[in-house]
Parts: structure tokens; sequence; C-alpha cells
């Protein structure tokens, strides 16, 4: 299979026949649903995975993201925390999705 398209961007994207990997992250400080959209569409999404950055957040705070209202389009990523302070502080969602474009 050859790529037959790509943005190589921090929120990005690359096509290898009809299968398409893409990725991207979002920077919050508050706990909330942040609504992502993919760089392209999906015809069909197979998987999204959204895991939290913890580098330079308090050793004493538990956080996580979580994937919802997933779409071909995009996804509402959740951010949620628990014990300890964590305002303030800039938290780094990062994602990443496989699917299908035909």
């Amino acid at each position: 299979p050859i790529i037959v398209a790509s943005s190589l961007t921090p929120n990005g994207y690359v096509k290898i026949g009809t299968f398409v990997l893409q990725w991207g992250s979002i920077a919050t400080s508050v706990e909330g649903n942040y609504p992502v959209t993919f760089p392209v569409p999906f015809t069909t999404v197979l998987q999204v995975v959204a895991v939290q950055d913890k580098t330079g957040l308090p050793t004493t705070s538990d956080t996580w993201a979580s994937v919802a209202s997933l779409t071909n389009v995009g996804f509402i990523a959740r951010v949620d925390w628990t014990g300890g302070a964590v305002d303030n502080t800039s938290i780094s969602i990062r994602w990443i999705a496989v699917g299908i474009i035909v």
C-alpha cells in the first residue's frame, strides 16, 4: 500500500490505501467535555483512544481522559480528576483514531 494523503502536523493524519490513522491533542486547565474534530472525516471510524499526559502535574492528583459521543467526524474528550489541586495547570489530552475512508 502507498500513502495516498497525509498531514504530518500536531493534529494530523496519514492515509494508506483506505486505512487512516489520525492523531491530535487538546489542552485544558479545567474538568469538562471538549469537542474534537478529526482532521478528515472517516467513512467508518474503528477505534479512538484518548490519554492524559501527566507531565508537570502534582503527583497527588489522579487525572484521566475518556471518549464519548464518537462519530465519523469527531468525538467528545472528557477530562476528569480527583485528589489534589490541578487548578490552573495545563492538562494535555492526546488522542489517536483509526478508521477507513473510501
